[in-house]
């Protein structure tokens, strides 16, 4: 299955002074415009690799579809590239579901690093 990749830029949106009414809650999302459709060597050459991407150049990226879409295997192309491409590259795999209430840099320090110098030490 092929899904196209698109880049679509964050509009920023005004604050809200005033609650809104739920039956008017979907007033408040908007349509998105792709502003570039990539196939997926181009994606990782030019955003991530060129970071050519207008409002971040390629530091923030956020990977959203349906669910089944392919977004994890996206993820894992990702870091497969990431870790052949870019020298000095350290792939780390965090699972929302493992991240949980965890700020990332509490997780990584206090959870990742002591479960993976556990496995080191055992070897």
């Amino acid at each position: 299955m092929y899904v196209p990749l698109g880049l679509v830029e964050r509009k920023k949106q005004s604050r809200r002074k005033e609650d809104v009414l739920p039956e008017k809650g979907s007033e408040l999302y908007h349509e998105t415009e792709i502003k570039q459709t990539f196939e997926p060597q181009q994606f990782l050459e030019q955003v991530l690799r060129d970071r050519q991407s207008p409002q971040s150049q390629g530091k923030r990226i956020a990977i959203i579809g349906e669910p089944g879409a392919g977004k994890t295997t996206l993820l894992q192309q990702i870091a497969k590239w990431v870790s052949k491409e870019i020298e000095q590259s350290v792939v780390i795999w965090v699972s929302l579901a493992d991240l949980r209430s965890h700020e990332l840099e509490t997780y990584l320090l206090e959870v990742w690093l002591q479960a993976v110098a556990r496995k080191v030490s055992t070897k």
